[in-house]
């Protein structure tokens, strides 16, 4: 079952189907021991490191009870979280994002006590709390980010925190958190829907492969420089590109079908185009 896993995750680049089977071998005891054998191969992601302790708390015959997972997961996941940098940890940290959405789905609630709310089959399980479920202590920086403890006031406890670098004092009391990682999206965020933007992006090798596919019609639509249409029509059109980009056919289509096929009108709306689409609305102009 671990061998088909890593199968699942790096050959056919499915992965909730990776994390249901650690979550599925890590519930079986014959299993067990090659479960941190293969877990740094199937789970990749920060995103995937929560899922696989998230789909094992739904098991209708997890060995396990309440929030505990088995010891074979609990190491694995312990080592794997130190492959985990700043940057990758800031982004998937949805601890926030997660408070939002229920506080909306509490309001909800009350305000139409007889309509039913279906909550998601997962629990949604973030950062900060699987860091206090399996008692992760390393990296030092990151975790005491996550969990926003405060910086170490003076040099001595500083030294005493193990944490890496020179002491700051400017920063001494201050709660600490992880830096805003530079995405795609938050640059997009911050200054609009623009040419100059995407251009910004791909100069700066900031638009991903998926990204790139996934807002093609927002490249053309914004008008960017012929330049950057050769360099999408480029990595569209490369085999090794494609292989790396590990996504599936539909994708491909679904951003075929959102490039409109009557370029007369679509260069009359380019003409239009006078001001930038804001992020909110940005969604609906990607392929999905």
């Amino acid at each position: 079952m671990c061998i088909r896993d890593s199968y699942v995750r790096d050959d056919l680049n499915i992965r909730t189907t990776a994390n249901y089977l650690v979550a599925i071998a890590a519930n079986i005891k014959e299993c067990q021991p090659y479960v941190q054998k293969y877990f740094k191969k199937a789970i990749l992601l920060p995103s995937d490191w929560l899922d696989a302790a998230a789909t094992y708390y739904i098991l209708p015959d997890r060995t396990l009870k309440g929030k505990s997972l088995p010891t074979c997961l609990r190491k694995a996941m312990v080592s794997k979280f130190a492959d985990y940098d700043a940057y990758s940890l800031g982004k998937y940290n949805k601890e926030r994002s997660i408070k939002r959405k229920n506080k909306k789905l509490k309001d909800k609630k009350t305000k139409n006590p007889e309509k039913t709310f279906v909550r998601p089959e997962k629990p949604q399980v973030t950062i900060k709390q699987m860091i206090r479920i399996l008692h992760i202590s390393s990296p030092n920086y990151n975790v005491m980010c996550i969990l926003g403890k405060k910086y170490p006031r003076t040099e001595d406890e500083f030294r005493r925190s193990n944490l890496p670098g020179r002491f700051e004092e400017a920063k001494a009391g201050k709660r600490m958190k992880l830096p805003t990682p530079e995405t795609w999206e938050t640059l997009v965020s911050e200054k609009g829907n623009k040419a100059s933007t995407w251009e910004e992006l791909i100069e700066h090798k900031k638009l991903p492969f998926m990204a790139m596919l996934r807002n093609l019609r927002n490249l053309i639509f914004s008008g960017v420089n012929p330049k950057y249409h050769k360099w999408a029509q480029n990595r569209l059109s490369n085999p090794s590109s494609i292989a790396q980009s590990r996504q599936f056919p539909f994708r491909f289509f679904s951003a075929y079908e959102v490039i409109p096929a009557n370029l007369e009108q679509f260069k009359k709306l380019l003409e239009q185009q006078n001001a930038p689409v804001s992020y909110t609305h940005l969604r609906a102009h990607e392929t999905g």
